[in-house]
């Protein structure tokens, strides 16, 4: 016969919960990753967005610059 004591049921939800922790902490963990990576990807782009308009911006005002920025 096996005795249930009370301190044992207290102790479910207890348990419960960290098994449950777990899980959300590795899809915030995700989730952070993914937003810096969106970051960075974002502040790539905006740099090389600026270095063309800069580019461009010398090559109008030098009609003897003939330069084709390299975007890659």
């Amino acid at each position: 016969m096996r005795i249930i004591l009370w301190q044992n049921i207290a102790a479910v939800p207890v348990i419960l919960q960290k098994i449950k922790r777990k899980p959300q902490k590795q899809v915030v963990k995700a989730a952070s990753i993914a937003v810096g990576t969106l970051k960075t990807t974002h502040s790539v782009h905006l740099k090389r967005v600026k270095k063309v308009a800069r580019i461009a911006t010398v090559a109008d005002g030098n009609p003897a610059i003939n330069f084709t920025p390299d975007i890659s």
